[in-house]
């Protein structure tokens, strides 16, 4: 090997430029072994992206009634406001928001359209994938014929039948008009979706409607 007794040290030390692809630049051969030693790391590592959830998040049950569809899960760790936004798949390749709120530090209720009732479903929320079937809409028979003869409030008081054999009384309030016939159905589909959000996994599987009072403004 002939050395050019013209050249300088810095010469030796400054980058070969790049001819016809045929010699990469020492940068370039410095970044490529860079992000390869950072793959290699991390894949060793084990390291999970940021948007990865260390969280436990369980799908406990499904319920649904006129009044719509509630999912009940359970959770550990941290869930922000934008993770408890999601998604539901249905069989048919129709797509529905799912929006949820905390009961607890270890309790999730989320609602989506009572358009997926009946069917099998995916859901997507906070990184997790799970997969459920949802039962057909409750809509029982509903008694006609009540009325307040002034304006003012109608309390529709029923005792529910639950899923594990027990009974439950409750009522609810609504602005009604003087003549005007009660959706009895609308007050019982209210009691029966704030219950099942609330006490999952039972779910009411029948109603007695108990009375029905009207109260002046």
């Amino acid at each position: 090997m002939v050395f050019d007794s013209n050249l300088k040290v810095c010469d030796f030390l400054m980058p070969i430029k790049y001819r016809k692809g045929k010699i990469k630049p020492m940068r370039k051969i410095y970044q490529s072994v860079t992000i390869l030693s950072l793959a290699i790391t991390l894949l060793i590592s084990g390291w999970t992206p940021a948007f990865a959830l260390a969280n436990s998040l369980t799908l406990d049950g499904v319920t649904a009634n006129s009044g719509g569809v509630v999912l009940h899960f359970t959770f550990d760790g941290n869930l922000s406001k934008s993770q408890m936004k999601g998604s539901v798949q249905t069989e048919s390749g129709d797509t529905y928001p799912l929006s949820c709120w905390k009961l607890d530090d270890h309790s999730l209720r989320c609602t989506t359209s009572k358009k997926v009732a009946g069917q099998d479903i995916t859901v997507f929320l906070a990184g997790y994938v799970f997969y459920s079937s949802v039962p057909n809409l409750h809509t029982p028979s509903t008694p006609a014929g009540y009325s307040c003869p002034m304006d003012g409030l109608a309390q529709v008081n029923v005792t529910l039948e639950i899923s594990d054999g027990s009974f439950y009384s409750s009522g609810a309030l609504g602005p009604v008009t003087a003549g005007q016939q009660i959706d009895i159905n609308a007050y019982v589909n209210a009691i029966i979706f704030v219950y099942e959000l609330f006490n999952a996994p039972l779910t009411v599987v029948g109603w007695t409607l108990d009375s029905v009072q009207c109260w002046p403004n």
